[in-house]
C-alpha cells in the first residue's frame, strides 16, 4: 500500500525507498481496496518472474526464497527476451491468499472455495481511516550511543494501530455475515414466510409449547429471526482480540465441532456429523524440537513439588497460578518423564537418587523449603 496505489493523509508520509521520511499516516481504506488486496492470487501456466510474483501477492522479492526452498514454486531459467540475459521463471499451480500470513496459502480445503468470495460480500459504501506507524525491527539499523533511540532510517515495515484497543498490530480484520447452510439454502426465509404453522412443525412439539403464546404473533411478523437470528459484527476494522476472531485448526477434539456448528449456524454438534476420512488431524507447520532451548523454570518447580508430594491446589497457591494452570503444568511433568502417575514418578526418582550426594536443592530456601532432599549429581 503506497500513496500511488490507496489514499493517505499525509501522502508523502508513505514512499517506497524513502524510509527517512517514513512517519505516522492514516490510510483510508475502501470496499474497492479490499477487493483488490484480499482476493485470491493464481498464476498462468507460463510463469513469471520473482518481482512480479512478489508484487501480486504483496511481499518483497527476497522473502520469496524461503517459499521457493520449500517447493511452494518450481524455478525454470529461461532468457529474457530474445537475446537477453536468463531470469528465473516461477511457475505454480496452487491458489494464494494474499492476506494469509506464512507462503500465503489458501485457506483450508474444508471450507471449499467460499473464502475466495469474501472480499465481495464488503457493502460498496464502506470507508475507514486506519492510522498506521513505522515498525522498528529490534537488532537493524544504527542506534544513538547516548539514549540508545531509533534512527527512523532502521524502520523495518507499518504497523496498524488498533481503532479498538489502540494497539499497534500486523493485521487488522473486517468480519462478515457468516454463510451458514439453512441461510445459503433459504430455509430461514421459507420459515420467515410460512410463520407460526412451520414453526411448530420444524422444532419438536414439546418446545413449541413452552413458547408463551404472545411470541407467536413476533413470530408470524417479523419470523423466527426473533429468536434466532445470528448478529452481524460491527463493520470496523480492529485487531484480533476486539472482534473475538477465533483461528480454525484441525487439531485437538473440538475443531470439527467448532467446523459444524459454524456451517449450520448452531443447529448441529460435531458428533451428530460423520467427520470424513480425508478431514485428517495435519499441522499447519512441522514439528521443529528446540535442542538448544534451556529447560522451563516453571516445569522445574512443578516437578520439585511433585516429588514432595504436594497436590495441584497447593502448587497453584504456592507457585501464584491457577487452578487449571498447574493441573496442566503437572500432565506436562508426567509426559515428559513418560510415566502414568505422580507415585510412578516419585519411585522413578527415587530409584535414581539411590547413592547420589546429599544436596540442597538451588533456589528452595528462598522460595522457604528448608528440608533437604536428594537429587541426582550431574557433571
Amino acid at each position: 500500500m503506497t500513496p500511488m496505489t490507496t489514499a493517505m493523509v499525509p501522502d508523502d508520509a508513505a514512499w517506497p525507498g524513502r524510509r527517512e521520511y517514513w512517519r505516522e499516516h492514516q490510510v483510508i481504506i475502501t470496499a474497492a481496496e479490499f477487493r483488490r488486496l484480499c482476493r485470491p492470487v493464481t498464476f498462468l501456466p507460463c510463469g513469471y518472474s520473482r518481482r512480479q510474483v512478489a508484487e501480486m501477492l504483496g511481499v518483497h522479492p527476497e522473502s520469496l526464497e524461503q517459499a521457493i526452498k520449500a517447493g511452494v514454486f518450481s524455478v525454470e531459467m529461461r532468457p529474457w527476451g530474445r537475446f537477453g540475459k536468463y531470469i528465473r521463471v516461477l511457475r505454480t499451480a496452487q491458489t494464494f491468499d494474499p492476506s494469509a500470513g506464512a507462503f500465503k496459502k489458501r485457506q483450508d480445503w474444508v471450507w471449499g472455495a467460499n473464502w475466495g468470495y469474501l472480499a465481495d460480500t464488503v457493502s460498496e459504501d464502506f470507508e475507514q481511516a486506519v492510522t498506521r506507524v513505522p515498525y522498528f525491527q529490534p537488532g537493524r539499523g544504527n542506534r544513538e550511543r547516548a539514549g540508545c533511540i531509533e534512527n527512523v532510517s532502521t524502520a523495518n515495515g507499518w504497523k496498524w494501530v488498533c481503532p479498538g484497543c489502540g494497539k499497534q498490530v500486523r493485521t487488522i480484520y473486517l468480519p462478515v455475515r457468516p454463510t451458514n447452510l439453512p441461510e445459503f439454502n433459504g430455509f430461514d426465509r421459507e420459515m420467515r414466510r410460512l410463520g407460526r404453522d412451520a414453526l411448530a412443525r420444524a422444532v419438536a412439539p414439546e418446545i413449541a409449547k413452552r413458547i408463551k403464546k404472545g411470541a407467536w404473533k413476533r413470530v408470524s411478523e417479523s419470523g423466527v429471526d426473533e429468536f434466532d437470528r445470528i448478529e452481524s459484527a460491527p463493520a470496523s476494522l480492529a485487531c484480533v482480540k476486539c472482534h473475538g476472531i477465533q483461528y480454525f485448526y484441525r487439531l485437538g477434539p473440538n475443531a470439527w465441532n467448532i467446523m459444524i456448528h459454524h456451517a449450520s449456524g448452531g443447529l448441529l454438534y460435531g458428533n451428530e456429523v460423520k467427520r470424513p476420512a480425508w478431514v485428517t488431524e495435519d499441522r499447519k507447520r512441522a514439528y521443529r524440537p528446540l535442542l538448544g532451548r534451556k529447560p522451563s523454570v516453571r516445569r522445574q518447580e512443578v516437578l520439585e513439588r511433585l516429588l514432595r508430594g504436594w497436590k495441584d491446589k497447593e502448587i497453584a497457591k504456592d507457585l501464584g497460578i491457577s487452578f487449571r494452570r498447574a493441573r496442566n503444568l503437572a500432565a506436562m511433568v508426567l509426559k515428559e518423564h513418560h510415566v502414568h502417575g505422580r507415585k510412578e514418578l516419585r519411585e522413578m526418582f527415587g530409584r535414581q537418587a539411590e547413592g547420589a550426594p546429599v544436596e540442597k536443592a538451588a533456589g528452595l530456601q528462598s522460595r522457604g523449603f528448608d528440608e533437604v532432599r536428594e537429587v541426582t549429581a550431574t557433571s
